[in-house]
């Protein structure tokens, strides 16, 4: 990791830097030091015999050699930002923090030096001058920054450990080579804010897909962090809800990209739940035989399941996501800090899944949930990244093994939707959601198992105590019950006259099994979940 500081002149880069990398143990630069050094005239010197233009190279050609530098702080020069060639080559590798000082702090510590040839002599007419060029450079600097430091008139020490604090939850990276090559999954806190840090394309088109209260949140934070490698962001809005996701909205967004000329190198930002991420998806699996995909899910569903694992769709009159393809996207973008914008009962959606993937895989997790699920729904970051990487881990394991879904693999993921599909699908996608589907589905799926003799006993009583901790319902509505077997005959998991379901014989340890038909009908009619 390559750490950045920018500021105006005063506002304590070198000596805050200084201590920064020796508290982390790395190397640090100073780029008007390097300067100096190259040269060797002191900065004022140089403004005074060669002016500023010919300092303005020295630091682009100081900066450039520092671009591909790890582990290292960097003090960059006030005017750094004033070149996009400069803010492209400190974003390299690296996170670029602004030290932001108000503007009457920095003028009465600038008030008397001497050696800052851009403020003239000492005198009246300083203050104005400084004022003025901060007005400037500071919306450079928040375009420019990742990251935001409020100094003020802190000690350095203080603003040190809150830089260290703000860097302790760095993103996890899991990368998984697939059939069109390396697919990267970073998760992490505040992560979005700065994921011009992973962006490596320059020059392209970005299509990004979302919903319009998103956009008008973070549109302007995907463009200014795509500025400096010169994309065109092209921004499509879709309605949220499950009714989005159709061949008339996928053909809605087919229009804009041809209208816009997208070509097959161009890319698709999908930024959103579910909806948006399958639907997203599908068009850049399909729209001239495939564009590069970057997902960045907003929901805990979308987090853990539907933007991992490469499955994309949408939905028709017939069932749910039967038109669609699998299309892994190069990067997704698990910004924790989503949650907090969420409403309790989306936080309790995912979670559904998340209690599926432990009882599916992992004692660990399922004990780690139990054990922590008061901290959980406090949505402490520690905890949050600790779990959502384990589920991100697991589920990856196995796409990674049954890429396209013809080994069977995949098949144990289904656990909880063939009984929640069809009930999604008789609450016309309105009533009930996916993750309320999903618990119901489990609880239905798991008594099956436990009639079958599939299922050790205990494990679904301690499923339904997880679940109903969490706010979820675990009993099947009564109006939908009479209907539940004929919804399921569309399943995809259908195999001729017999259903395909998933039961756990173990925590952590899945097995598929077949009903027939009738023995569906049969155990339904009695069923007491």
């Amino acid at each position: 990791m390559k750490l950045v500081l920018i500021g105006f002149m005063g506002s304590g880069k070198s000596t805050i830097g200084r201590k920064l990398a020796r508290r982390l143990g790395i190397d640090f630069f100073d780029t008007d030091e390097l300067i100096q050094r190259k040269t060797r005239l002191k900065i004022s010197d140089i403004f005074k015999t060669k002016g500023e233009g010919f300092f303005r190279e020295q630091e682009e050609g100081i900066i450039q050699n520092l671009a591909d530098k790890n582990n290292c702080v960097i003090s960059a020069g006030g005017g750094a930002v004033l070149k996009k060639t400069n803010v492209f080559n400190l974003k390299k590798n690296g996170l670029i923090i602004y030290l932001k000082v108000p503007l009457k702090v920095l003028k009465e510590r600038l008030a008397e030096v001497t050696d800052r040839p851009l403020l003239g002599e000492v005198g009246f007419s300083r203050g104005k001058k400084i004022e003025e060029m901060f007005t400037y450079r500071q919306k450079l600097y928040e375009k420019s920054a990742d990251l935001i430091i409020d100094c003020g008139i802190r000690k350095p020490e203080e603003i040190v450990d809150e830089i260290i604090k703000k860097m302790a939850y760095q993103p996890k990276v899991i990368k998984t080579r697939f059939s069109r090559g390396l697919s990267q999954v970073l998760i992490g806190n505040e992560i979005f804010t700065r994921f011009s840090q992973w962006w490596k394309w320059e020059g392209k088109k970005v299509a990004l897909v979302t919903h319009p209260f998103l956009a008008r949140c973070f549109f302007d934070k995907v463009v200014n962090g795509l500025e400096p490698f010169s994309c065109q962001v092209e921004l499509i809005t879709i309605p949220s809800g499950e009714r989005s996701k159709s061949l008339r909205m996928v053909e809605k967004i087919y229009s804009r990209l041809f209208q816009k000329e997208f070509l097959r190198t161009d890319f698709v930002l999908a930024l959103g739940g579910g909806v948006v991420g399958d639907v997203a998806g599908f068009v850049a699996a399909t729209y001239m035989r495939g564009l590069n995909l970057i997902q960045v899910p907003t929901t805990l569903l979308s987090q853990i399941d539907s933007s991992i694992g490469g499955k994309t769709g949408v939905n028709v009159p017939y069932g749910k996501n039967l038109i669609g393809s699998f299309y892994q996207p190069l990067l997704t973008l698990i910004d924790l800090s989503f949650l907090k914008t969420l409403p309790k009962k989306e936080v309790s959606n995912g979670l559904a899944e998340m209690i599926k993937m432990g009882f599916l895989f992992s004692p660990a997790l399922v004990k780690t949930l139990e054990e922590h699920l008061e901290e959980i729904l406090r949505l402490k970051p520690e905890i949050w990244q600790k779990v959502v990487t384990e589920v991100v881990s697991y589920k990856l394991k196995v796409v990674k093994e049954d890429e396209i879904d013809t080994k069977g693999l995949r098949a144990f993921l289904n656990y909880g939707h063939t009984v929640g599909h069809a009930l999604e699908k008789l609450a016309s996608y309105r009533e009930i959601s996916h993750g309320e589907a999903v618990a119901i589905g489990m609880m239905v799926e798991g008594k099956i198992s436990e009639i079958k003799g599939i299922s050790t006993r205990g494990i679904l009583e301690r499923q339904k105590s997880l679940l109903e901790r969490v706010g979820l319902p675990v009993m099947m509505p009564e109006k939908y019950r009479s209907d539940l077997a004929k919804a399921m005959l569309l399943d995809k998991k259908r195999e001729n006259e017999e259903i395909k379901f998933v039961g756990v014989e173990e925590i952590g340890k899945p097995v598929l099994f077949s009903l027939t038909l009738d023995e569906l009908r049969e155990i339904m009619r009695n069923l007491a979940v």
